[in-house]
């Protein structure tokens, strides 16, 4: 190996000195006779390259082939020689299909560096060695590209019509701008791969490419059916995952998105970030606020932005000219080209912070009971301000978790959006958001939820417990399993995203949300904790005030909470129904057609729709209701509604799907029926029987239930006990 590398050495050199020393006949101009340096490293390459012709293939066979200290193995490119090179082969294009070319081979320090000034680079210093040998020579590069998942690549703009778009959740991530990222991702995707490189492209599972595409098929679904921004969100997650995963594998790994920023820590110096001016509504100076979390991300974005993105981010490494005036392909090889010289200068200074580790002994101290825990309570960045400004499940709880946990003495700090409210120390994201931002707007959207990410990243060390509401931080929960915990509030229904992170450790709201999880997921249940209301909020009602006796139903009008079983309920017993109901933008057609008419026309002497309510209402409409009836068409893993009721002493008919079995004890605080989606099915329940059973049980009995089960205090406790399991489980 050692007479191989110094063969092929002495003859490079003397090429070089051939090339670069030749003397012109006299007849020339001097500035003829002075090539360049340039020009005489190029002819020097060339003839290196005939020298190297020259060479027995058994010399020739282990210097492609070796791998260097610094190189990645990649076995789709190692395969090509397996030993030997067939006789038949050019070695020109075997040496240029080389992946370490400038590893093995070294042909760039023993000629001249192509790239003698990251700094000054220019397209006019490019291609160096020969006429479009510069390719050639760092060809195949292994490039992943990362698309947006908001529309296929290429592009089907005929796909989506105006009437359905109106159907799709955000809205704005099928307007022209999409289109026009994805027309870019699929011209670069396409000049790469014609000209030889290997091509992995990220993006949603319609897309068409000549590259290799990983993409998950369950995701395909999007743009076909009414989604939530939470949908779209794990589906950026479960791609930056995979991409994280398979960092390794590539030299360059160029994102046509801005949501991964937090993500790519480990491997940011391979990593290419175009911005572009308009991603999804929003401009490119929207996301300038992020400049500060990542200033070591090399940027690229067109070159009439250059001046106002560069005064923000200070690594903008390249701009793109997309009006066809210059190749595509090329000018990203040219950039591709600069970052891969600043790996080799050592030019790249980790500014990022390195995720700290929480100190092991510390936390195993405060697995002990007594010991006052250190928590951080992340709220989602999706949601509104805490305490929400309109209803909201999730965001009430976490909301009333947190100050509970002060009340009992321990050190909390919540971290929600700026203009929160709370007892705790408060970690504001610097953002104003809503929960509709994303229909709007995805940049502003994401920018809480990126902010979110970095900083529980940066700050999680410093605390016991860092308790997660949301899945947004999934990926970076490896740098904290063993102080960390995520409350799922909703069904595991996404199990493409929760399989890949299966060990993230897991509280439930119920015990029937873990039954109902797919068993193949294996997901690390840590504990079950029941959802928790303060009792203050709601006054004990002895004896209901009502001219009427009346059912009440409240809730969210959507087909799945199922208002209509309730109508039907109702008709059926031949009993007055009062609804409190937000009616929801997504589903007002759904509303007008099938329950405003049973309300309005048919049986309006025994259905009203009182609207909807605020906290000052809700006691009166449930305390003085007969009955409060919960009648899911899903398997919901609480049921909040049923625990408000029970507060003020009214009994809960409850059918019996998801956690109404944990919750509704028979006779004692209501009663439970099967129901099956069928209007038939009430010829063989008697609903009057069900009312007159609920209406002999003891009110006050009802309220003494939820005060030692679903109190606050009680909730908390039950989290703490779950902390300390957590913390001890992980001393061992």
């Amino acid at each position: 190996m050692a007479y191989s590398t110094a063969l092929l050495l002495l003859l490079v050199t003397i090429s070089y000195c051939n090339g670069a020393g030749a003397t012109k006949p006299a007849e020339e101009s001097a500035e003829d006779a002075a090539p360049s340096a340039h020009q005489g490293a190029a002819f020097g390459a060339n003839s290196a390259l005939a020298s190297i012709k020259m060479l027995p293939n058994h010399l020739l066979a282990p210097l492609l082939i070796r791998k260097s200290d610094s190189a990645v193995s990649s076995p789709s490119s190692l395969d090509k020689f397996p030993g030997s090179i067939n006789s038949a082969s050019d070695p020109e294009d075997l040496l240029f299909s080389s992946p370490h070319l400038h590893d093995a081979l070294t042909i760039q320090s023993s000629i001249r560096s192509p790239i003698s000034d990251v700094d000054d680079l220019s397209p006019s210093d490019l291609p160096l060695i020969s006429d479009n040998s510069f390719a050639k020579a760092f060809k195949p590069l292994r490039i992943a590209i990362i698309a947006p998942l908001h529309q296929s690549v290429p592009p089907k703009p005929g796909k989506y019509s105006e009437k359905n778009q109106k159907l799709i959740t955000p809205k704005h991530e099928f307007d022209n701008d999409a289109e026009t990222v994805a027309k870019t991702v699929n011209e670069l995707v396409e000049g790469l791969v014609a000209r030889g490189h290997q091509v992995t492209l990220f993006a949603s599972p319609d897309s068409n490419t000549s590259a290799h595409l990983i993409t998950d098929a369950s995701y395909g679904a999007f743009r076909h059916k009414r989604v939530v921004p939470g949908i779209f969100n794990h589906a950026y997650r479960w791609m930056f995952e995979q991409v994280r995963r398979r960092a390794d594998k590539f030299d360059i790994l160029h994102f046509h998105t801005f949501e991964h920023l937090p993500h790519i820590d480990d491997f940011v110096a391979k990593t290419v970030t175009t911005l572009y001016d308009q991603p999804a509504d929003g401009k490119v100076t929207e996301m300038n606020p992020l400049a500060e979390l990542f200033p070591n991300v090399p940027i690229v974005v067109r070159d009439e932005l250059k001046e106002q993105v560069s005064a923000h981010w200070k690594n903008v490494i390249g701009t793109i000219n997309e009006d066809g005036s210059e190749d595509l392909t090329a000018q990203y090889e040219q950039i591709y080209a600069k970052l891969l010289a600043q790996q080799r200068k050592n030019q790249w200074e980790n500014v990022q912070l390195k995720v700290k580790k929480a100190d092991k002994h510390k936390l195993c101290k405060k697995s002990v009971s007594g010991q006052k825990l250190k928590i951080l309570v992340v709220s989602s960045p999706i949601f509104d301000t805490l305490p929400p400004k309109k209803a909201g499940g999730t965001e009430i709880m976490i909301y009333a978790l947190t100050e509970s946990l002060v009340k009992l003495g321990h050190d909390v700090t919540l971290l929600a959006l700026s203009g929160s409210e709370t007892s705790a120390k408060l970690f504001e994201i610097p953002f104003k958001t809503n929960p509709w931002a994303c229909k709007d707007n995805w940049v502003k959207c994401q920018l809480p939820v990126i902010y979110n990410q970095e900083m529980v990243k940066r700050h999680a060390h410093e605390y016991d417990i860092v308790h997660f509401h949301d899945p947004s931080n999934f990926i970076e929960f490896r740098h904290f399993l063993n102080h960390a915990v995520h409350t799922r509030h909703m069904p595991v229904d996404d199990t493409v995203f929760f399989g890949l992170f299966s060990d993230v450790p897991h509280i439930s709201i119920s015990e029937e949300q873990q039954r109902l999880t797919p068993i193949v997921l294996d997901l690390n249940w840590v504990g079950s904790v029941h959802n928790g209301i303060n009792l203050n909020d709601f006054k004990f009602v002895e004896v209901p005030k009502q001219q009427q006796p009346y059912l009440a139903w409240m809730g969210r009008m959507i087909p799945d909470k199922g208002v209509d079983v309730a109508i039907k309920f109702a008709i059926e017993a031949g009993m007055k129904l009062k609804i409190a109901a937000q009616i929801v933008d997504d589903h007002k057609k759904w509303w007008m057609k099938r329950i405003l008419p049973l309300i309005s026309e048919k049986h309006a002497d025994l259905i009203e729709y009182v609207g909807e309510i605020g906290p000052e209402q809700r006691n009166d409409f449930l305390g003085n209701a007969t009955a409060f009836l919960f009648t899911p068409k899903w398997d919901e893993p609480f049921g909040l509604g049923m625990i408000e009721a029970m507060a003020t002493g009214t009994p809960v008919i409850a059918i019996q799907r998801g956690a109404v079995g944990e919750i509704v004890i028979d006779d004692v605080n209501g009663v439970s029926f099967d129901y099956e989606d069928n209007q038939m099915i009430f010829d063989f329940i008697n609903v009057k029987q069900l009312v007159a059973r609920v209406s002999k049980l003891n009110r006050a009995k009802i309220r003494q239930i939820v005060e030692q089960r679903w109190s606050l205090e009680q909730m908390s406790k039950n989290y703490v006990k779950v902390y300390r399991k957590l913390l001890r489980e992980n001393c061992l």
